[in-house]
Formats: C-alpha cells, structure tokens, sequence
C-alpha cells in the first residue's frame, strides 16, 4: 500500500508535500460521419502532469518554470505510457525528471502559505 507523500519530491526533502495530484495528459478526437453523428474516437496520451502543493518557507527557493525536477510516479502513469513494462502498485514507485511549467502561491489569514508547483514530462522533442 502507498502512503502519504514523504519522500514524493526527492529533490526537495524540506518541503512539506500537502497533496499531489497525477493525471495522465492526452487529447481525444471524435470523428463524425456526414450525418454528424460519432463513429470514431481516437485518444492520444502523450505525458504525465502533475500538481503538487507543499508548505511554503522563505528559507527554501522554489523551483521556477523550466527547470527539471524528479518527482516519484506514485500512480505509476508513466510507466503506462511509456511502456517501460511495470505494474503499477507491484513495488516502490520509480522517480522521474519532469519539467516545472508553472508555479503559483496562496495565502489566507492565520495560516501557512502554499506553493503549487505544476510540473510536466511528456514524450515530446522540447525546444
């Protein structure tokens, strides 16, 4: 059984990961006939982007967007799509390299600052 998030941003074992959220990225095309009705759906996953949230402390810098970071596949979404040949949940979760594309802060009264970090590896050439 996978618990928590300790250990989820191994570049960044300061911080306090509040939650993570792993999604697969990918797009899905419909196909109508001439009658305007769907007969064909194609579906193409092409990454894995994550949302992670932590703690914020002025003693730490953030990452800022376009730098990698490794972060654990906890949902073990990249493995299904790369094809690296792991059960997902069979084992300790791998660590990727993924590339930070965005960054974000909130506040409320009386309570500690969190940081999201928007974080994404795709099976695209970068430029």
């Amino acid at each position: 059984m996978r618990w928590g998030t300790q250990d989820a941003l191994p570049d960044f074992p300061h911080y306090i990961v509040l939650r993570i959220n792993e999604s697969r990225k990918g797009e899905v095309m419909q196909f109508d006939n001439g009658d305007g009705v769907q007969c064909g759906r194609m579906q193409i996953f092409h990454g894995v982007v994550w949302e992670v949230t932590v703690r914020d402390s002025y003693e730490y810098k953030a990452p800022v967007e376009g730098t990698l970071v490794r972060i654990v596949d906890m949902a073990g979404l990249v493995d299904a799509i790369y094809g690296n040949g792991t059960v997902p949940g069979t084992g300790p979760a791998p660590v990727y390299q993924a590339r930070v594309i965005n960054g974000s802060y909130s506040a409320t009264p009386k309570a500690p600052g969190e940081r999201t970090l928007t974080l994404e590896r795709i099976k695209l050439i970068e430029g």
